[in-house]
Order: structure tokens, then sequence, then C-alpha cells
């Protein structure tokens, strides 16, 4: 566990983003297996990219930057 932090996953996208609106902090999205994770402000964006949770290949970023990310990506779709 990361001192001082938390860290959080949410079973939807639309979730971890109601959820950082609130409370700030960056959300990890899986591309891989639609992953969703919540890191608290405290949590800098190495150590992210490095947690267990986020496996595979993802992004990191607010919930404004992550919404525009995941339209960008269904639009690929």
């Amino acid at each position: 566990m990361i001192e001082g932090a938390r860290v959080i996953e949410f079973d939807t996208f639309d979730n971890a983003v109601m959820y950082a609106r609130e409370h700030g902090g960056r959300i990890w999205q899986g591309d891989d297996d639609e992953r969703v994770v919540w890191f608290s402000p405290r949590v800098n964006m190495a150590v992210i990219l490095t947690h267990a949770l986020c496996k595979g290949r993802g992004f990191v970023g607010s919930w404004r930057e992550s919404i525009e990310y995941r339209h960008q990506r269904l639009a690929l779709h």
C-alpha cells in the first residue's frame, strides 16, 4: 500500500469519474481489461504506473482527461 494514500478499484468508469470529481486525484484506465482505478492526489504518476492494480496498457489522468481519452478510444471503435 502507498503511505498515506487511498487507492480504489471501480466496477465502472462512470463511478470512478464521479468519485474523482468530488475528491480530485487521478484515474488509471486499462486498455486491455477496462479496469478503472482511482488514486488520491498524494500519489505521483511514477507510483501509479508501477502499482499492482495497473497491469497492461493504460492511461492516467484527471477525471476530465480520462473522459476525453475515453471518447477518443470509443470514436476509434
